[in-house]
């Protein structure tokens, strides 16, 4: 739109200003006409923004404001004053800005998609890339939108309304909060060299951070991920009990390439997640090598504790029960409120019919955790299997009320009412 045919309008006298700047006055009087209906155009693009963005399965931060017309007319003041021979107008087009926060660096080209989709991005600046190491700015993506026409109409604001979209991550957005503040704000330039240097070195550790965090959720995500697994492979082996295909213990198989070169040294992390991979991929004894190294290194009882379980649930695969009983009370002498080693060594008891053991460990396991589906399933077979028809059909009841439509809890109940009570 040509601004010297449109110079009426209020929308493009406050995103583009003409030289030399009208009076204070006069531009404070055109803000306040239109800040109440720039107000409901940014509530309206937040909302679509967070309605889009809840399908990624993440949880951003969308903030929106209005430029206050202090900072407004600072702006311009500062620009004006820098303004070269020939120069005719001014933009200012943060007037409206939506800030979008992750907590996570993969997240923000997820979210950059969106807003592509979602706006019609006229320009993308990437702020802080042009910086050295040395040199204390920050990276944070600004992208200058159009605010969309069916908005621009509901809000009876002038066509060509623009707004900038600053995506950050949150640590980008605790530096550029406080460089607003200690740098912009206040037109300090720090050319103290030892407060460079800090500042340098905070930029530094900030994005140093940003990685990491990062690096802890891709392990994190990778971890639940196989955790996942050695849990299909327990059911897995439990419904083989209980089918009578039990096999008998197995020497496991040999550590395959995959796991040839994990003979090195290596953190508890990753020595851990290299035998959940092995416990996944079969390879059982390998698993509690890396398991035992673990061990070796004498952690804290917490992390003894969980290693603990996971070298039972090893053991267990390889039909090693004994050994895999011995880990499950290790843990509970670390750790006496464990209720998942409870409900594991309940699951060994009843595996070799010591069944007032299991009923015993499957009834510690849901004092501390009442709420236990498969305990309380695991309990009512075992008193199934000792006679205590009542007690079992109780327990199927407790069951049915968290997995209603559970197959195996009806089943037995179904079986335990057909002999009827004795």
């Amino acid at each position: 739109m040509d601004e010297s045919n449109n110079m009426s309008t209020p929308l493009r006298q406050l995103i583009t200003i003409a030289l030399p700047l009208p009076g204070r006055a006069d531009l404070e009087n055109r803000y306040r006409k239109v800040v109440d209906a720039y107000e409901k155009a940014l509530h309206e693009m937040q909302r679509r923004l967070l309605r889009d963005l809840k399908r990624l399965e993440i949880s951003p931060t969308v903030k929106y404001r209005v430029k206050s017309f202090q900072s407004y007319y600072e702006k311009l003041l500062r620009r004006a004053r820098k303004t070269q021979n020939g120069e005719t107008c001014i933009e200012i087009t943060d007037l409206l800005g939506i800030r979008i926060v992750c907590p996570f660096i993969e997240d923000l080209s997820l979210v950059e998609e969106r807003i592509r989709a979602i706006f019609n991005v006229t320009e993308v600046e990437r702020k802080g890339a042009e910086f050295s190491f040395k040199e204390f700015g920050y990276e944070s993506t600004h992208y200058l939108v159009t605010v969309p026409q069916d908005i621009v109409e509901s809000v009876h604001v002038n066509a060509g309304l623009v707004c900038e979209v600053q995506l950050r991550t949150i640590l980008q957005d605790a530096w550029a909060e406080v460089e607003h503040e200690l740098v912009y704000k206040s037109e300090f330039t720090p050319f103290d060299e030892p407060l460079r240097r800090k500042l340098a070195a905070l930029n530094a550790n900030l994005s140093l951070a940003d990685m990491i965090f990062q690096e802890i959720r891709e392990y994190q995500r990778r971890l639940h991920t196989e955790l996942e697994k050695r849990r299909d492979s327990f059911w897995t082996k439990i419904r083989a009990v209980d089918s009578e295909q039990l096999h008998p213990p197995q020497s496991g198989p040999s550590a395959d390439v995959r796991f040839s070169e994990l003979t090195g040294t290596g953190t508890i992390d990753e020595l851990l997640l290299k035998g959940l991979l092995a416990h996944n991929d079969g390879s059982f004894v390998t698993a509690i090598e890396h398991y035992d190294r673990i061990l070796g290194m004498t952690p804290r009882p917490a992390i003894q504790a969980v290693v603990h379980i996971h070298r039972g649930m090893a053991h267990f695969g390889l039909s090693h029960y004994d050994r895999a009983v011995a880990d499950f009370s290790r843990t509970l002498e670390l750790e006496p409120e464990n209720f998942k080693a409870y409900y594991y060594r309940a699951v060994v008891h009843k595996i070799h019919e010591r069944y007032s053991d299991a009923v015993r460990d499957f009834s510690a396991c849901l004092d501390l955790d009442p709420y236990q589906y498969d305990a309380l399933l695991g309990r009512a077979q075992v008193l199934d299997a000792l006679g205590r028809a009542d007690d079992a059909l109780a327990d199927c009841s407790l069951a049915l009320k968290i997995a209603p439509e559970s197959p195996e809890a009806c089943a037995l109940r179904d079986k335990i009412a057909s002999r009827g009570t004795p």
